[in-house]
């Protein structure tokens, strides 16, 4: 019985025939990339979300709580910009410049 995976590797196999053993080695780090990539976008779907899993003492203000909303947006909208302007010590700079990064790394 031909399984997924078996189905995978024959297609992979097909597609990178008369590759060399590095640039094979390339594609499948590229692929696990991804793959983690997906996958923590799916546990965690927003910069706060993440934040608050790997730092429980992450407080999800209001003022947080629209830029993870903000962030998003800019995720999913084609060509957008975004410019993000709170108080100082609200947060911006972490949850844009870490948590967001890793979030739009995810997507």
């Amino acid at each position: 019985m031909t399984t997924p995976d078996d189905l995978l590797r024959n297609v992979v196999a097909a597609e990178t025939a008369g590759w060399t053993k590095a640039q094979k080695a390339a594609l499948l780090h590229r692929l696990a990339r991804e793959a983690t990539r997906i996958d923590v976008g799916h546990r965690y779907p927003t910069a706060g979300a993440l934040a608050q899993s790997i730092d429980p003492t992450t407080v999800q203000t209001p003022a947080l709580e629209t830029i993870d909303q903000a962030l998003e947006w800019a995720l999913t909208t084609r060509d957008a910009r975004l410019a993000i302007s709170f108080p100082p010590q609200e947060g911006k700079t972490t949850r844009v410049g870490v948590w967001g990064l890793f979030t739009i790394w995810s997507a």
